[in-house]
C-alpha cells in the first residue's frame, strides 16, 4: 500500500508528464493555468489562472496591451506606479501582488508561443 507522500509525489509527476498539446488551456510562465477571462479594457486583459503544481492555488493575471505600453512613455510610469501600490498595500479585502515582470510568456496549446509580455499577477 502506498503512502501519502507517494500517491503525492505519483499525483505531481503525472501532472508535470503532461505536456502542452494535451493541455486545453494557455500555460503562463510554466506556473500558472490560465482557465478564463475575467475581463480586458483599453489598457490590459484580466485572466483567472490555477497554480499547475497546486490547482487549488487561483490567481488573475493582468496582461498589460502592448498598444497601451507603446502609446506613451507615461502609461509605462502608471504600470510602475500600480505596481508600487499594490506592493504597499496590506488589507484582508485588498488582493496582494504575487508576481511582476516584463517578461510573461504564454504557451498556448496549439504550440504558439507569446513573449515579452508586461504582467502582474495577484
Amino acid at each position: 500500500m502506498q503512502t501519502i507522500q507517494e500517491v503525492k509525489k505519483q499525483i505531481m509527476t503525472t501532472a508535470a508528464a503532461t505536456t502542452e498539446t494535451q493541455r486545453k488551456h494557455p500555460i503562463f510562465n510554466d506556473k500558472y493555468e490560465i482557465t478564463s477571462s475575467l475581463g480586458h479594457g483599453k489598457t490590459s486583459k484580466v485572466y483567472l489562472a490555477n497554480e499547475i503544481g497546486n490547482p487549488e492555488n487561483t490567481v488573475a493575471i493582468k496582461i498589460f496591451r502592448e498598444e497601451y505600453l507603446l502609446e506613451a512613455e507615461e502609461n509605462v510610469h502608471c504600470i510602475e506606479s500600480e505596481i508600487e501600490i499594490l506592493r504597499g498595500l496590506s488589507h484582508g479585502n485588498i488582493v496582494s501582488i504575487i508576481d511582476y515582470g516584463s517578461e510573461g510568456l504564454v504557451h498556448k496549446p496549439s504550440g504558439r508561443k507569446i513573449k515579452n509580455l508586461v504582467y502582474i499577477v495577484m
